[in-house]
């Protein structure tokens, strides 16, 4: 990219280092290449990475707590959508769709493709509920937040 020496901060290659990668190397390269854009100094910081702070290897002590693989993760989902029904939440279903699409798209870095892909769907039907829930416009550009 031609930008000279550039170094990884400790608290960077710690949060590398610390990172699951879901995405194994591609989504490594793409930290990297972000970071490598936002960075000053010539010094890649932790916050440069744009890393989801929820994937860290060690996690938290609630993530700890629960069964690991797809049971435990419904598991949970299962009980926090009870929680809503007993809090007799508004509009629970739609809620829920848009938490889904809004985490999607935001894990994506607003790549429709890639969140498409992610959710099981076509990338049309992304579109569609992107615009319902304000996240893009109708040129399907990313909406301010």
């Amino acid at each position: 990219m031609g930008l000279g020496e550039t170094a990884l901060a400790a608290d960077a290659r710690a949060a590398v280092l610390n990172y699951a990668w879901p995405g194994n190397i591609r989504e490594l390269e793409n930290a990297i290449h972000y970071a490598l854009i936002v960075c000053t100094d010539g010094q890649i910081r932790e916050a440069d990475l744009n890393l989801a702070g929820v994937l860290h290897r060690e996690g938290d002590a609630q993530h700890a707590a629960q069964p690991a693989g797809p049971q435990g993760w419904q598991a949970r989902l299962e009980s926090l959508v009870e929680e809503m029904i007993e809090a007799d939440e508004p509009q629970l279903y739609e809620r829920v769709e848009e938490t889904v699409v809004r985490a999607a798209f935001e894990y994506c870095r607003q790549n429709q493709v890639q969140a498409a892909r992610t959710l099981g769907i076509s990338r049309n039907i992304l579109r569609t509920q992107l615009k319902r829930f304000g996240m893009i416009g109708a040129e399907g550009e990313s909406a301010a937040a």
